[in-house]
């Protein structure tokens, strides 16, 4: 637990207690970049973005509704666990958001659930939304 808030960088979002007597084990974040984070997350930047590329927008609906890259789909990182199955399974994804903060985490969740996801680098300028 705790993966999202060290692939985006941001603070943790929920708190985790014990109900039994248990060991609890750290990792640095070093060590998850390196073990975890790396071999799961492909970047790729706008400009490798293969013909046909399926883009996902995981900002919230007002975001993207302000402007979005051509073609891209909705799916906000906070209901990305419940519409995931809404995803063809199998299927090639490119994620994005403004910073690349939300993407980080929409990629490594979807990854982790065996989707091709891949990240795209740094976020989208919205700039490129208009």
């Amino acid at each position: 637990f705790g993966e999202e808030a060290l692939v985006s960088g941001e603070p943790r979002n929920a708190t985790v207690r014990a109900l039994t007597r248990c060991n609890l084990m750290r990792q640095s974040s070093s060590a998850f970049n390196r073990l975890l984070k790396a071999p799961l997350l492909d970047e790729v930047t706008l400009d490798e973005l293969p013909e046909g590329a399926v883009l996902v927008d995981v900002r919230l609906p007002a975001e993207f509704m302000a402007g979005h890259l051509p073609g891209a789909i909705n799916l906000p990182l906070n209901h990305l666990r419940k519409l995931a199955d809404s995803l063809q399974a199998g299927g090639s994804y490119w994620i994005y958001c403004d910073t690349g903060r939300r993407s980080a985490s929409a990629a490594f969740l979807l990854s982790e659930r065996g989707f091709d996801a891949h990240l795209i680098r740094g976020g989208v300028s919205p700039e490129r939304f208009r």
